[in-house]
């Protein structure tokens, strides 16, 4: 009976556990800290301290850690996501921005604004393995599901360069419109988007030829692209008409802009394909909308200058 009773209460946990994730994890630089939302109930449960200045995230492929970079304090926080809390911390560099997880979940990758230099650590002891220098001010970055190819935005001499996972080294750097930031893959992996900050565009490679096959005009200062689950949409927050703009993919065709928060930057959408997450960096909130009609549901109160730049769900 005692047994029974045990595996009840152990079941019961893990059921409970379940049903709070996943989680959606909002970086605030202006607070140094990370505002943990329920999307089961698209509340803040938790508050958590971390480094100055915190702006990148990225969630592992099974959700249990998240990890922030704080290029101000020139650090990475590792977070528990079953107990919600700080495991770790760890130096990276001068400013860590851009932050990625290999689709094994084995290795870390950092990108540095400062030294335009790609770090990739191990994800289990944070020991660096490979330093491999990029371009000029790098932001975005995102692996292709292969686990062969990483892909980094670099703002500051308009490229883009290309890493080959096997042979840890750059082995193509690709022109893109002016200042790219965000960086996004499609989910089959077939289509690479770059948010073009000065250009107020997103360019579209194909990951096969590595060539890119069009810009699409979005509105002012594109910062962060993704796409839904479905791979049917382009979602694209504009920083400075307060926007995101919507494309189909495929044929390209814009389906205009949504209002959302001042200065809109990073942005997620949620596995169930029903939602979509948009951190409002001078709201101080993330907005909740379907993707269907991509209408309002929810605000959520955050901390202060919430940016969310990276894969803040999984």
């Amino acid at each position: 009976m005692k047994a029974f009773i045990a595996g009840l209460i152990i079941a019961s946990s893990f059921n409970s556990v379940l049903l709070a994730q996943p989680y959606a994890f909002i970086t605030n630089q202006g607070d140094d800290t990370v505002s943990v939302i329920d999307t089961h109930s698209d509340e803040v449960i938790k508050t958590l301290t971390v480094a100055s200045g915190p702006a990148g995230v990225a969630v592992n492929i099974t959700g249990s850690t998240c990890f922030i970079s704080s290029p101000d304090a020139a650090t990475i926080s590792v977070i528990d996501s079953q107990t919600l809390s700080v495991s770790h911390t760890f130096t990276s560099g001068s400013g860590p921005l851009g932050i990625a997880i290999s689709s094994d979940d084995k290795h870390l990758y950092v990108v540095d604004w400062y030294e335009g230099m790609l770090r990739i650590y191990n994800s289990e002891d944070y020991q660096l393995l490979h330093e491999i220098k990029v371009g000029k001010s790098p932001a975005g970055i995102v692996t292709h599901p292969n686990g062969q190819s990483l892909y980094v935005a670099n703002r500051d001499d308009d490229s883009l360069s290309v890493i080959d996972l096997t042979k840890f080294k750059v082995v193509n750097t690709i022109k893109l419109g002016h200042k790219p930031f965000g960086l996004a893959l499609s989910y089959s992996g077939k289509w690479l988007f770059s948010a073009n900050v000065g250009s107020d565009s997103v360019s579209v490679i194909d990951t096969v030829t590595l060539h890119e096959v069009i810009q699409l005009q979005t509105g002012s200062s594109p910062y962060a692209v993704t796409t839904s689950i479905d791979d049917k949409h382009l979602i694209v927050s504009n920083q400075k008409d307060d926007s995101i703009s919507l494309f189909d993919i495929g044929s390209w065709q814009a389906r205009g802009r949504i209002a959302v928060g001042t200065f809109p930057e990073g942005l997620s959408a949620h596995p169930d394909g029903k939602r979509l997450y948009v951190s409002s960096w001078f709201d101080n909130e993330v907005y909740v909308l379907d993707t269907v009609e991509f209408k309002l549901i929810k605000r959520i109160a955050t901390g202060n200058g919430s940016r969310a730049f990276g894969r803040f769900i999984r």
